[in-house]
């Protein structure tokens, strides 16, 4: 049902506790797509553990870096079988009830191309930090992210996407994988930043949104996060 796509890059510090995330999951319907796009570090050894999991349905290790997270998650893509998609970041954990909570929002509204959780911020000492709930809550002035909600797409979009990136990064959403056509796969070729707040408005756009209010995703803050290291070195 879910194609769960690791794709890595000198994440060797968090890979094992990611993947770990990953296969203790309560819903047990998934694959398991490790990608990992020529690391420098020990990361291909730590994916290589894990080669003959019953779980893992394909392990693919560039030679070559590609020069952008977006070009790893097309690979994995098309490699994908399951219905639902979810693009978890290597850097990131996930709580065990993730897909349980997430797929049923999917299942039962046929309408809803993407579902998302909120976000616990850790350090890298998996020390709590922030929750992402209350940062939108105080920015919009409002306790809507309190609650589970499904909203129309494109309202979501005007009202909220348009102002801030309130979907809180790409391990914390299930996508529908019939949003994945090849316009898709070709714009995302284009980006190396922000290619998922272009992804997540393109699937509001296609379809609605839902949102589970349990903190299931752990986003990491660390210096080697790739968001920051784009900052600091004025790529983004």
């Amino acid at each position: 049902k879910v194609s769960v796509i690791v794709p890595n890059y000198n994440h060797e510090s968090f890979l094992k506790q990611r993947i770990d995330s990953i296969l203790n999951q309560t819903y047990r319907d998934f694959e398991l797509i490790l990608l990992d796009d020529s690391s420098s570090d020990t990361s291909t050894a730590i994916i290589e553990n894990y080669r003959h999991h019953k779980k893992v349905s394909d392990i693919v290790l560039n030679t070559v870096n590609g020069g952008s997270p977006f070009k790893q998650w097309i690979k994995g893509i098309d490699l994908a079988k399951g219905d639902y998609i979810w693009i978890a970041e290597s850097d990131d954990f996930a709580d065990p009830a993730f897909l349980e909570m997430t797929v049923p929002i999917m299942e039962q509204n046929e309408e809803v191309s993407l579902a998302y959780t909120d976000s616990q911020t850790v350090d890298d000492q998996n020390n709590k930090l922030n929750l992402w709930s209350v940062e939108k809550n105080k920015y919009f002035k409002t306790d809507r992210w309190s609650s589970d909600y499904v909203n129309d797409g494109k309202n979501e979009i005007i009202d909220y996407l348009l102002y801030r990136t309130t979907i809180n990064n790409a391990s914390s959403v299930l996508f529908r994988k019939e949003i994945f056509d090849d316009e898709v796969s070709e714009k995302l070729n284009r980006y190396k930043n922000v290619g998922d707040l272009w992804l997540y408005i393109r699937a509001c756009y296609q379809g609605d949104i839902g949102y589970c209010s349990r903190p299931l995703n752990n986003y990491r803050a660390h210096q080697d996060n790739i968001t920051a290291i784009n900052k600091k070195s004025g790529t983004l």
